[in-house]
């Protein structure tokens, strides 16, 4: 019987395959060409060259795959200034007669380019990076990834190292309109910005109410980001309790009403979420918007802190200019939607890492279809 269309080429495939190195002898392969070039105090455009102590071996030259591999090797390593010499060996020895070879392998040079600008932001030398991002061979859609990632970065470094001041034209005063209930027990207010509407309560939750939410004993679990993954964006661990039935839980929902002027009607579900040494939540919007599409949105958030923060863990919008520190039993709200039901960008915030400390958070996730405002985030943050 005749073979079937392809069944040669397919054998001959696998049977090929079998010969070529696996990933982790690439690894070890480029973590030894780096040992010899360490020890020996080799250049490595000399290296590149194929001239080892003073010997030229022009068969033994790097090719701009060879560079490009060494490249990512290091920069798996975190050795970005000699991933970036690798990188510019690979740019001078790329030909582009060879493109179709080089994209079989996966090489293109807007993929140098891409990690050249990328490094180099890290560096922050940003008239440099800009010429890679402003090459020809740099798509659009790839310059605006690489800028809108390194720039958060680097907005939430800078920001969390900088302490922005609060604006000094708004005002601090009692509320006393949002409920009824405000008029004999109104809430101290101090307004940070009205666009976005952002709010911070002082003396929002007591003492008791605190040691109450603090004294459960939990098993804490990686904390996951909204698709249930875990994530390099967020460094915590959380556990979700059912506080249904606690008396001071529904007097932190009557609050919630207070302070937001919206009905709550959903599940009285908490996440709470610990940050230790480091723990973070980089820059970031609560709102879904169309990335959920068919679910509730969150169209604000409230922020309890529960405890002091001895150094860092404070929440900082960079968009805004803010900086909050965790001050014990306050609350922060804002308005995560406009009002035409899209995402207000200057809601980006992040939580920036404990230093000295622990933050405890606790959320509740509360659905409702029985109103416009659908969906409220509570996290509630302590030493």
């Amino acid at each position: 019987m005749d073979k079937a269309v392809g069944e040669e080429y397919i054998n001959t495939a696998q049977r090929l395959s079998l010969q070529l190195p696996t990933a982790a002898e690439l690894k070890e392969a480029s973590r030894s060409i780096e040992t010899l070039a360490t020890e020996h105090n080799l250049q490595l455009y000399q290296l590149a060259a194929g001239k080892l102590f003073g010997n030229v071996q022009p068969d033994a030259a790097f090719s701009a795959l060879d560079c490009y591999a060494m490249a990512r090797y290091n920069i798996r390593e975190h050795a970005y200034l000699r991933a970036e010499v690798w990188l510019r060996l690979a740019l001078a020895k790329y030909q582009k007669k060879d493109i179709g070879l080089n994209a079989l392998y996966g090489l293109a040079q807007s993929n140098m380019d891409k990690w050249l600008a990328i490094l180099l932001i890290k560096r922050r030398q940003y008239d440099a990076a800009l010429r890679h991002v402003n090459s020809p061979s740099y798509g659009k859609s790839a310059t605006d990834q690489v800028l809108q990632h390194y720039e958060s970065k680097m907005q939430f470094k800078q920001n969390c190292n900088t302490n922005l001041q609060r604006p000094t034209h708004l005002h601090c005063r009692y509320n006393t309109t949002t409920t009824p209930f405000l008029r004999i027990a109104p809430l101290k207010m101090e307004e940070l910005s009205m666009n976005p509407y952002m709010v911070i309560y002082h003396d929002a939750i007591s003492n008791k109410e605190i040691e109450v939410l603090l004294s459960k004993h939990l098993q804490f679990k990686p904390a996951l980001v909204s698709d249930e993954r875990i994530s390099h964006q967020r460094s915590a661990k959380d556990v979700v309790i059912d506080y249904s039935d606690a008396t001071v839980n529904q007097a932190i929902y009557a609050r919630l009403q207070d302070m937001s002027g919206i009905e709550d009607k959903g599940t009285k579900l908490l996440s709470l979420i610990n940050y230790g040494i480091g723990g973070h939540y980089d820059l970031h919007l609560d709102a879904y918007n169309s990335s959920h599409v068919g679910e509730p949105d969150r169209i604000a958030t409230l922020l309890f802190y529960l405890g002091n923060v001895e150094a860092g863990g404070a929440t900082i919008f960079p968009n805004l200019k803010l900086t909050i520190k965790p001050t014990k039993g306050s609350a922060l709200f804002w308005h995560n939607l406009k009002s035409d039901g899209n995402i207000h960008e200057n809601t980006l915030h992040a939580a920036c890492p404990v230093i000295v400390g622990s933050k405890y958070g606790k959320t509740i996730c509360s659905f409702s279809q029985t109103q416009p405002f659908d969906y409220f985030l509570f996290c509630f943050s302590a030493k």
